[in-house]
């Protein structure tokens, strides 16, 4: 009993001792103004501030830790711009708990918490300070023990569900299991080798891959997800992630990253196809570098690149990114064979690999970067020279991201990103068709692992692109080439030009209009001059956006005739065919070539429409119908004449023939202002007098009849 008493007496004056020298006692709560400064850093009533530029400028608050173990940090800090870049270090003997943690910008006092910092027993000083240029606020910060957690590791190199591979120890799990869970952390022994394979959907609470000749392997088909922590042990080959050509291999990291060392980097190879449609061009692919300190030694001299010698001197190789101010035709710089810098995390390039006909891999290999709390940003612009806001940018994780809200209606990328991008729009190139995809909100989506692709913004939305850690997934939720799931009718109209095919898609979708619906109508890829598009035009709205998605209502199908447009070489023959898909009974779908007077049916299999387009563009010339009876040039000519201004100077008229025609206009008043007759074609250009804005009616006459439409001047 006497020994009790003078232990609980020893431990009052501990306590009492602390408070004196203003020590905290942890598990607690460290109010940093209690502690001492250097620098600049100052110190207020409640918080200190100026904490920025490194270990200069820094504030220091004594601990006193009773038990040794893991705890977590969290911070109650105010941080305006970018993140900040947090080191705490023990001052004597020095050693370092973390660094490099990111603690994110913020409106007001926020928290964020570092997780599972190891602490010894002891008294000591802790040391905190800001890595980078912008200053934050810090008003004090919670340390709350972590609890122990049960735990496998293994006992013999296997498969990660393999029940023979792995050891159980600690606390009893709440639904005990035999292999990995989201209860347990995973410990891989040191030279253990764990695959996780096709079909194999991983999960663990804390991972720590093994030291020597160790390695874990997420490989094609399978996946992985950490619910907390992942600790690299071993150097380069301690964690790699290998997809294959048809499937990925996603890996989602909930925690935080703590590589241990210098050169403890994640291992991402992705294999590319280098067969071409020709045999002889090369395929190009969209990928995005998903790492921090990924320089040029470590990724590209891995690649199997070939040499471009399009400026004369053979120095630019197959890798490059996209430039909006360049001129059309520039946009693309490559890297010179001998530049060595880093490739930017989250970045988007485009590449392309010499293997002599077979599949080639590239390498990446560096620091995860999306730690709890960070949101990872991608700056994109709009160049006013140019009028050109495409942006190649890139998936910055190694997992699936929500595209949309079909992918996951609560967050997604669309949501986030809606005051940066001019529509809910991506573009993905395909390397094997050597055309663009279009994804926009009309069906689920997710953008694979390593995935690049271009978005478009303008001058009033450009900024910071943003990817939330939380929209990361294993699931793919679709994917744009392949057919959906749902009962929709859809219309996916082809034309090909030799081995060239383009694509453009007509969804039927209840409460869609005939005007441009964002993210339902999306545009082709405007920031690369192909010499074969396919398209359409908007049956209502007055716009000459060239859809490579549009979106209509799913009734009076009759009443909606659909231009379509073809940007292809003069004199060239195209062939048109279409896959329908859930048609309504008892309706076709029908193309019209007006210059030819020629109605085909593409609702039949092997359905075909060959013609010679004697122009380089085709607008006014081709229209689809969808009907359920049988179609003639009269019957659909004046329904289908499109009207609009491409400016206040210049009225536009597609869809006529060849004939005599008169344009007149009508202010709000009823009086005329202007009158003009002209010689039609498919497409017309009228100009206009100098107008007031507002809101104008046109009078179309010709030899088939009158067309009226509203048109506003701004």
């Amino acid at each position: 009993m006497r020994k009790n008493l003078l232990k609980l007496l020893f431990a009052a004056l501990l306590i009492n001792c602390s408070a004196i020298y203003g020590q905290t006692a942890l598990p607690g709560t460290v109010e940093v103004e209690t502690g001492t400064n250097g620098g600049i850093v100052t110190i207020g009533a409640t918080s200190v501030s100026n904490l920025r530029g490194g270990s200069a400028n820094f504030i220091t608050n004594s601990v006193t830790v009773a038990t040794a173990g893991n705890y977590d940090f969290t911070f109650t800090y105010r941080r305006n711009g970018g993140a900040a870049s947090a080191t705490m270090e023990i001052v004597s003997p020095a050693s370092t708990l973390f660094t490099a943690f990111s603690m994110p910008g913020t409106t007001g006092f926020e928290t964020v918490t570092k997780t599972n910092v190891a602490l010894a027993a002891g008294t000591y000083d802790i040391k905190f300070y800001n890595g980078n240029g912008n200053g934050i606020a810090l008003d004090k910060y919670e340390v709350t023990a972590v609890g122990a957690s049960p735990t496998m590791t293994s006992s013999k190199s296997g498969n990660w569900d393999d029940p023979t591979v792995w050891v159980v120890s600690g606390p009893v799990a709440t639904v005990p299991s035999t292999t990995p869970t989201a209860e347990y952390d995973v410990i891989v022994s040191t030279d253990h080798d764990i695959n996780i394979n096709d079909g194999v959907n991983a999960e663990c609470l804390d991972l720590v891959t093994g030291g020597g000749g160790s390695d874990t392997d997420v490989n094609a088909g399978g996946s992985l997800i950490v619910n907390g922590d992942i600790t690299i042990t071993r150097f380069d080959n301690g964690f790699r992630i290998f997809p294959s050509l048809t499937k990925e291999a996603p890996f989602v990291l909930k925690g935080n990253y703590e590589s241990g060392g210098s050169s403890r980097r994640i291992i991402y190879t992705r294999p590319l196809d280098e067969s071409s449609i020709d045999g002889t061009a090369r395929k190009w692919f969209l990928v995005s570098n998903p790492f921090i300190s990924t320089n040029k030694a470590n990724s590209i001299d891995r690649f199997d690149l070939f040499t471009n010698t399009t400026n004369g001197d053979g120095s630019l190789q197959s890798i490059g990114t996209y430039d909006n101010t360049k001129t059309s035709g520039s946009k693309y710089v490559y890297r010179a064979s001998a530049d060595g810098s880093g490739l930017v995390d989250g970045g988007g390039y485009i590449v392309a690999v010499n293997n002599a006909g077979s599949a080639a891999d590239i390498t990446f290999r560096g620091f995860y970067n999306h730690d709890i709390g960070s949101i990872s940003q991608t700056a994109i612009t709009f160049d006013a020279t140019q009028m050109d806001g495409f942006n190649l940018v890139g998936n910055p994780y190694l997992s699936y991201i929500h595209t949309n809200s079909l992918s996951d209606a609560t967050h997604n990328f669309f949501d986030d990103n809606a005051d940066r991008l001019n529509t809910n729009t991506i573009w993905l190139w395909d390397g094997n068709t050597s055309s663009f995809s279009v994804v926009n909100e009309a069906t689920a989506h997710s953008i694979a692992p390593g995935q690049g692709f271009f978005v478009e913004t303008t001058a009033a939305k450009a900024g910071n692109l943003t990817f939330d850690k939380d929209l990361q997934t294993i699931t793919s939720n679709g994917n744009v080439l392949s057919k959906t799931s749902n009962n929709r009718f859809e219309i996916n109209l082809s034309v090909s030009v030799g081995k060239l095919s383009r694509k453009t898609s007509i969804l039927y979708i209840d409460n869609k209009t005939t005007s441009f619906d964002n993210g339902y109508d999306s545009t082709i890829f405007g920031g690369f001059a192909s010499e074969l598009e396919l398209y359409t035009g908007l049956v209502e709205g007055g716009s000459d956006k060239k859809l490579g998605i549009q979106s209509l209502p799913n009734s009076d199908y009759e009443s909606m005739i659909i231009p379509v447009g073809v940007t292809a070489k003069a004199n060239s023959e195209i062939s048109f065919s279409a896959e329908t898909l859930n048609v309504p009974n008892g309706y076709n779908v029908v193309l019209e070539d007006r210059t030819n007077n020629v109605f085909t049916t593409l609702t039949d299999d092997n359905s075909e429409y060959n013609t010679i387009v004697t122009d380089k563009n085709t607008d006014g010339r081709f229209f689809l119908h969808v009907t359920s009876s049988v179609l003639s040039a009269d019957d659909e000519f004046i329904s289908s004449v499109r009207l609009f201004t491409t400016n206040n100077t210049n009225l536009r008229i597609v869809g006529l023939q060849n004939g005599n025609a008169t344009i007149s206009l009508f202010n709000i008043l009823g009086e005329q202002v202007l009158s003009s007759s002209f010689q039609s074609s498919s497409v017309n250009n009228i100009a206009l007098p100098t107008l007031a804005s507002g809101v104008y009616v046109a009078q179309l006459t010709t030899d088939s009849g009158i067309v009226n439409k509203k048109i506003v001047l701004e």
